[in-house]
């Protein structure tokens, strides 16, 4: 019980700290709005969720089996299910009442919260070459941050005209899924047959 009220307490106090007094600094769009989305009920799991937010362990993990993954799968079908898992936590966020449910959005959104970047800087460099990897994922990550922009402004509208999140977070979970979709449509990179150095050796004029 004491654990409780000391969360509970947590809760009070996150609730009233703006986004740009976050002890990292960053204030991700999704972090604002759960943290805006929290009621009077839910404090004490807000308090948990930032604890474990802050930890990053799953993060961490996340982004490092990421990388050991694409080298022996291929980049397209771990994209794809990175965005399915990211849609499914995002399903399960609007329902999300107690500590149970949030761990499990904690846990799997923690995993591919930069999962994400290894399959797509190997799917660019696979299509467009390793010499054009910098300039091409400087657009793509550029394209990201001005969706994160919009869907953020978006959220916002949806909060003031219905009242809740409830509805951004099935329409966020709804666009990742539609985004694991379009991951699998992604044509293999056409490969340039190779050619031994002792063939190669034996054509000359």
């Amino acid at each position: 019980m004491a654990q409780l009220k000391c969360m509970i307490r947590l809760g009070r106090q996150e609730r009233r700290t703006p986004p740009s007094e976050f002890p990292d600094g960053k204030a991700h769009p999704l972090r604002i709005v759960i943290y805006d989305d929290a009621s009077d009920e839910t404090k004490a799991v807000l308090a948990a969720k930032k604890l474990i937010d802050e930890d990053r362990v799953t993060a961490i993990v996340g982004t490092t089996l990421s990388g050991w993954v694409i080298d022996r799968v291929s980049p397209k079908k771990w994209l794809a299910l990175v965005y399915a898992l990211r849609g499914l936590s995002l399903f399960i966020l609007p329902f999300v009442t107690d500590f149970s449910g949030l761990f499990v959005f904690a846990v799997i959104y923690g995993l591919d919260w930069f999962a994400t970047v290894a399959p797509t800087i190997a799917i660019t460099s696979d299509t467009f070459g390793k010499r054009s990897v910098g300039s091409i994922y400087g657009w793509i990550f550029l394209s990201h941050q001005l969706g994160a922009a919009l869907m953020a402004t978006g959220a916002g509208v949806i909060r003031v005209w219905l009242g809740q999140y409830h509805f951004a977070f099935l329409a966020g979970g709804l666009m990742a899924m539609i985004a694991a979709c379009l991951a699998l449509s992604i044509p293999a990179p056409r490969r340039q047959p190779q050619v031994s150095p002792a063939i190669s050796g034996t054509v000359r004029v």
